[in-house]
């Protein structure tokens, strides 16, 4: 066994070390700059179309039932959803790569971009928590039946659930689980800035 034990502790320093990180050279500064470009432009558009669809869905409920709690509650949602519309587009679509063929262009854009995606990801967490008051309103008002009951679904046991408070949990869960996952990738990107800026 004491036969072992400077081994264990070779191996123990040797785990413990940190990798050594190899800058990145220009052409992958630049390979990666150009498929982040690719990929927010992608991501720009695809929030966007999600959040026109929203906007359709909560706009045509505020349409279809006439009662006033469940009209202000997906009216309020129309608002909040065109609120993070208009933020996320304030800038227009992302900038594109100028002199890509240069390592310095290409990790400012870098850092740029990857900065303004971490503050609309931080102001987005926070203004989702203004869909709760519109989605109490909504349920105080009879929402969930209402919308059970016109897709067909009016069992008794479904009935007393969506009237209890259930549908507000379920929501506000949704929105706990939106706060952490922006909260990662919030930090993810962070961290990603702070490596490039010890390139």
């Amino acid at each position: 066994m004491r036969g072992d034990e400077p081994e264990s502790r070779c191996e123990a320093v040797w785990k413990a070390q940190e990798e050594e990180k190899m800058p990145m050279t220009p052409e992958e500064i630049c390979r990666t700059a150009g498929a982040f470009e690719k990929k927010i432009v992608r991501e720009y558009w695809l929030v966007l179309g999600l959040l026109a669809l929203f906007i359709a869905r909560a706009a045509m409920y505020v349409i279809r039932y006439p009662e006033p709690l469940i009209r202000v509650g997906f009216a309020s949602g129309v608002a909040v959803f065109l609120y993070i519309g208009l933020r996320w587009a304030r800038n227009g679509p992302p900038r594109r790569i100028r002199a890509a063929a240069k390592a310095e262009p290409c990790a400012r854009f870098l850092r740029n971009e990857l900065e303004a995606k971490r503050q609309r990801l931080l102001e987005i967490r926070w203004t989702l928590f203004l869909l709760f008051p519109g989605m109490l309103a909504s349920w105080w008002g009879g929402g969930p039946v209402a919308i059970a009951k016109s897709l067909g679904m009016d069992a008794p046991w479904y009935t007393r659930f969506q009237e209890s408070p259930a549908p507000l949990i379920g929501f506000a869960l949704l929105l706990a689980f939106c706060w952490a996952g922006f909260g990662r990738e919030a930090r993810a990107i962070g961290r990603e800035i702070e490596k490039l800026g010890n390139e």
